[in-house]
């Protein structure tokens, strides 16, 4: 990982950087070896034991959530940059940067510009953000100054941070549905008993997320925690993350094909990459110490702000007209928007951070708003996948199956909730974890995409 944050105006001579034990991240000698001269083939020691529980029904969503998904490259560096370096690194190829969000084994754990109104004004110029967890490590870890989990507490301590991080990840603006990354960093596979403390405490941290209506990920190296975490990936004993990070340090910006990772597991958005480690690049006149990192995978959510244009703006409990009416904005009010209802030969809608929908046509914005499409992340829990279909029944056409953990990507459920829209098709609400996205965020289909 790369060391503390440089900024560096134009012209003006950087000391030489610093590196840092930030995340471990196969830093030291024997794992940079292994990430960078190809020596990252998983190691497996002892029985699959990690996948998903099937006592965990998935994400629950509160109202007002939704998933967001990048693709494209990011950077990270232990201290979030400041708006004016951000500014600068528009002329990047990044659009997306990872920031060190809470965990006790933070390096930089100040974070003086990680404020709500740095994660506003930076979501709203164009940014994606990926949240890290440096929390507990193995017991077994490389880096010994790190602390440690407890194999008799490891689920408790995931739930521990977990809880933590949801609510860190709240109070700057991150709501759920945002995914939220544990950075596990390397240690020895081969000691007895300690995969399986990681392995437990991923899975309370993955169900704890789940509760609060968060999805979570898990960066680590594919010698040791990412390795585990996909020789467990079938197991039901415990749950398996969501979304995956791996440190590699090769250079190649690949999803797939990684030692020892099949790329049937994480297979549908799923994967992150770090490709890699320290240097030094300059943007926009403004240099930092940054790791680089290639990225198709949930991220965070963050609602924008935009004002209403029109008086008397009705905002309905779901996503039509004739949906319960909760509100009135008037024009100037502020509309806090988290994704959009979009369907062919239908209006846009607005979703609002309190779950409210507003017509698009009535808030500002037009052409120049850049938001999601209103989503609902569910692990596919079906052994053999999920097919997806071309409407909501067995009489309709077959498409893709998304194989056993892949994350469909739910945007509405049909009226008798035994079939889920995706963003390619329709799929079985039994096939997924708990029969589909759970909480109240997740709107009922509009009738007429729900015949045959």
């Amino acid at each position: 990982m790369a060391g503390t944050t440089r900024i560096t105006p134009a012209g003006t001579r950087a000391a030489k950087p610093r590196l840092a034990h930030r995340r471990d991240r196969a830093v030291n000698t024997l794992a940079a070896l292994l990430l960078i001269g190809g020596g990252a083939t998983a190691v497996f020691a002892g029985p699959a034991e990690a996948g998903p529980d099937r006592s965990d029904p998935g994400p629950s969503y509160p109202a007002g959530a939704a998933v967001t998904t990048f693709t494209g490259r990011a950077f990270d560096t232990c201290e979030t940059p400041s708006l004016t370096a951000m500014d600068a690194w528009q002329d990047s190829p990044y659009r997306g940067v990872a920031v060190y969000l809470s965990g006790r084994n933070r390096l930089c754990p100040e974070q003086p510009n990680l404020t709500p109104s740095w994660v506003h004004s930076t979501t709203a110029a164009g940014w994606h953000l990926i949240p890290i967890d440096v929390g507990l490590q193995a017991p077994c870890r490389d880096n010994r100054r790190k602390k440690p989990m407890h194999a008799k507490h490891a689920a408790a301590e995931g739930i521990a941070a977990a809880a933590g991080a949801a609510s860190a990840a709240r109070a700057v603006g991150m709501l759920p549905g945002s995914a939220l990354y544990a950075d596990i960093e390397s240690y020895d596979p081969s000691v007895p008993g300690c995969g399986r403390t990681v392995a437990q405490y991923l899975s309370g941290w993955t169900q704890e997320l789940h509760r609060r209506g968060y999805l979570a990920g898990m960066y680590g190296t594919g010698r040791s925690g990412l390795g585990d975490a996909a020789a467990r990936y079938a197991e039901v004993d415990l749950t398996r993350p969501d979304a995956v990070w791996l440190a590699r340090w090769d250079r190649a910006r690949s999803l797939s094909a990684w030692p020892g990772i099949p790329d049937s597991t994480w297979a549908h958005h799923q994967r992150m990459k770090q490709y890699r480690g320290d240097h030094i690049e300059r943007h926009g006149g403004v240099a930092l110490n940054v790791d680089s990192n290639q990225v198709d995978a949930p991220v965070a959510t963050v609602a924008r702000s935009y004002p209403i244009t029109a008086a008397g703006t009705m905002a309905h409990r779901a996503p039509d007209t004739a949906a319960t009416r909760v509100a009135t904005l008037e024009t100037g009010a502020t509309a806090n928007v988290v994704c959009q209802v979009r369907a062919t030969g239908r209006p846009t809608w607005d979703k609002l951070s309190d779950g409210t929908y507003l017509d698009d046509t009535r808030v500002a914005g037009g052409s120049t708003k850049v938001l999601p499409e209103c989503s609902y992340a569910s692990p596919v829990a079906a052994g053999t996948g999920a097919v997806t279909r071309s409407g909501p029944g067995l009489g309709y056409g077959t498409g893709d199956t998304l194989p056993l953990g892949a994350l469909a990507r739910v945007t509405c459920r049909d009226l008798a909730q035994s079939w889920v829209r995706l963003d390619h098709g329709w799929v079985a609400a039994a096939d997924l974890a708990g029969g589909g996205p759970g909480g109240a965020a997740t709107p009922f289909c509009p009738p007429a995409t729900t015949k045959p």
